[in-house]
C-alpha cells in the first residue's frame, strides 16, 4: 500500500500487531453473534412449539367444551320430544311384543285413553292392534274420560288381589320390551264402564 511505503520495520511491525488484534477481536465478535444468533434461533423455534402447544390445547379445549354443549342440547332435545313427540311403539318394541304376548294366558282386554292427550288415542289404538294379533279378545271402551289418578300406561283391575291370569303376562312382557306398565285397581271405572270382571283394562293416561 503506498501511503504506509514511508515507514519504517518498527512501525510496521506495531500496525501488523495491532491489526492482528482487531482481526482477532472481530473473530471474537463473530463468534459470539453466531452464538447469539444460535440461540436467538433456538429460542425462537422453543417459542413457537409453545405457542403451537398452547393453541392446540386450546383448541381441543374448545372442542371438548362444544361436545359438552353438543351433549348437552341432545339431551334437552330429547327430554323436550319426550314431551312433545307422540308416544308410539317402536319397531323393537313391537317385535318384543310379539314374540311375547302369545305365550301365555290370554283374555278379555278393554283400551281406554285420555280424551285430553292428543297421542293418548293412537296410542291405545297401535297397543290394541298388537294384543288383537297375538290373540286377546280387544274391545275399545267407549267412554270418554277427561281426567285419571295415574300417569303414564297401566293395567286396571277390579280387585288387584283377583286379576285375570292374562293381566300378570301382560305386564311381564310389555317389562320385557322395556315398557314400563303399571298396575291399579280401580273399582268405581270397571262399574263405570261397566267391564266384566274377566277383563283388564288398559289404559293410556298422560305423559309420566
Amino acid at each position: 500500500m503506498l501511503f504506509l511505503e514511508g515507514y519504517q520495520v518498527e512501525q510496521l511491525q506495531r500496525i501488523l500487531t495491532f491489526t492482528k488484534w482487531l482481526l482477532g477481536i472481530v473473530g471474537v465478535i463473530l463468534v459470539c453473534v453466531a452464538v447469539v444468533n444460535q440461540w436467538l434461533s433456538a429460542r425462537i423455534s422453543h417459542l413457537q412449539e409453545e405457542e403451537k402447544a398452547a393453541a392446540e390445547q386450546r383448541l381441543r379445549s374448545s372442542q371438548a367444551q362444544l361436545s359438552v354443549a353438543n351433549a348437552r342440547a341432545a339431551e334437552a332435545t330429547s327430554e323436550l320430544s319426550r314431551f312433545t313427540a307422540p308416544r308410539q311403539l317402536t319397531e323393537n318394541q313391537i317385535a318384543l311384543l310379539r314374540k311375547c304376548l302369545p305365550h301365555g294366558p290370554r283374555g278379555k282386554v278393554v283400551m281406554a285413553s285420555l280424551k285430553v292427550e292428543s297421542d293418548a288415542e293412537p296410542y291405545a289404538a297401535q297397543i290394541a292392534k298388537v294384543l288383537t294379533e297375538s290373540g286377546f279378545d280387544v274391545t275399545l271402551a267407549k267412554t270418554i274420560w277427561l281426567q285419571l289418578a295415574v300417569k303414564g300406561i297401566y293395567l286396571c283391575a277390579r280387585d288387584a288381589a283377583y286379576a285375570p291370569l292374562h293381566a300378570v303376562h301382560i305386564q311381564q312382557c310389555f317389562q320385557t320390551a322395556g315398557l314400563r306398565l303399571r298396575a291399579h285397581e280401580d273399582k268405581k271405572m270397571y262399574a263405570d264402564m261397566e267391564v266384566p270382571d274377566d277383563a283388564i283394562i288398559f289404559v293410556v293416561s298422560s305423559r309420566e
